[in-house]
């Protein structure tokens, strides 16, 4: 094993180490974001469960109060949210880079090994023009998984968008009995 490939196997180490702590750190956000999505789900829940069940209680004058309390619960929870999402758009654009690296990385061992093998084994034969082999699985980046997870991000959001109108809508309707909102 010359210099080259055993530095080449270090890399490939390294990268290998990285790409752990950025798949661990991508997991980590996306538990933390579905953590803040579940405590609004319950919060804005809780809004319009006390301005459903009680509407008779609260005057057509007052729809401004759980209106109000449900825009500041969306604000106050819209800026965590997004600084998580930007985190882990840039962590995850990292975890794919390093992906994409250690496939370069992989295919680079793969067929210097395998001239180094061609060389040693035929050392009589004249050198002959042939593309280095090609084989199957080396590049193993696992693109159908990063669009799984950005559609999956991007769907919950327009989901909390719709979610977050429906209950301001309701919080500005329900006490003054469905007649327009004020």
């Amino acid at each position: 094993m010359d210099f080259q490939s055993k530095e080449q196997e270090s890399e490939s180490n390294k990268l290998k180490e990285r790409i752990e702590k950025l798949g661990k750190t991508v997991t980590d956000l996306e538990t933390t974001m579905m953590l803040l999505v579940m405590g609004y789900i319950f919060f804005q829940g809780a809004i319009f469960a006390s301005v459903f069940h009680n509407p008779s209680n609260m005057s057509c004058e007052y729809w401004w109060i759980p209106f109000s309390l449900s825009c500041l619960i969306c604000v106050i929870f819209a800026i965590p949210f997004q600084s998580y999402v930007t985190n882990w758009e840039r962590t995850k654009h990292h975890y794919s880079s390093a992906f994409l690296k250690q496939d370069l990385l992989n295919h680079k061992m793969v067929t210097s090994s395998s001239v180094e093998t061609r060389m040693y084994d035929q050392p009589e034969s004249p050198p002959q023009p042939q593309s280095p082999p090609q084989p199957q699985g080396i590049l193993k980046n696992d693109r159908a998984q990063v669009y799984q997870r950005n559609a999956f991000i991007y769907l919950v959001s327009l989901a909390l968008l719709a979610y977050t109108i429906l209950i301001l809508k309701a919080c500005g309707s329900i006490p003054c009995h469905g007649d327009a909102t004020p």
